[in-house]
């Protein structure tokens, strides 16, 4: 989105914004209806589709390298995300 770097570094990084979402409202115990509401009004409030905030599409065509930094126990980002990271 027009950030021009030579390298960058995430630490404890999520792959993606639904996976963040999926979770908060897993964790607030929302309903499908809310559920579908919640991503509807994330999506209006910024402009972008959450599906659009994904590692494998936001790394498309990106050539930094990139420092991941995660750990293994994190219990609100999964560890499968830093590896989805690493691999993008």
């Amino acid at each position: 989105r027009g950030l021009d770097s030579a390298r960058g570094v995430a630490i404890a990084a999520p792959a993606g914004l639904v996976g963040v979402l999926a979770r908060m409202s897993r964790a607030l115990g929302l309903p499908e209806e809310a559920r579908r509401r919640f991503f509807a009004k994330m999506h209006s409030r910024t402009g972008v589709a959450p599906e659009a905030l994904d590692i494998d599409l936001v790394a498309n065509g990106l050539a930094q390298r990139v420092l991941v930094v995660h750990d293994r126990d994190d219990r609100i980002i999964p560890f499968a995300d830093a590896e989805r990271i690493a691999r993008a």
